[in-house]
């Protein structure tokens, strides 16, 4: 994160939770890294960071991801990507029947 820091913002809550009790949510929901309360969130024994956002894109991301997945709860529903495999498309895309395909990572 520390090449990227500028353009990294966290946050306390899960800002796409929409039940009632989530927290409140304003200009402070997300900070910069260097303006982030991690002493207050240790103090009350809540999450340090709940969400991290990022301002646009970070174009070397392969760089640091291991792998993404479709969760629900604790359970994952789906790897989408692991560093090191074969990309696929679609189903029914040509790359997803076997046409062209690249090597990730």
């Amino acid at each position: 994160m520390g090449r990227h820091r500028g353009e990294i913002t966290l946050s306390h809550i899960n800002s796409g939770a929409t039940s009632r009790g989530r927290g409140e949510r304003g200009r402070s929901t997300f900070r910069r890294i260097g303006d982030y309360p991690y002493a207050p969130a240790r103090a009350h024994g809540g999450n340090r960071v709940v969400e991290v956002a990022v301002d646009y894109m970070i174009k070397d991301i392969r760089r640091f991801v291991v792998r993404v997945e479709e969760r629900r709860g604790n359970k994952t529903i789906r790897r989408l990507w692991k560093r090191g495999e074969r990309v696929g498309g679609p189903p029914g895309s040509d790359r997803a029947r076997g046409g062209r395909q690249r090597r990730v990572g």
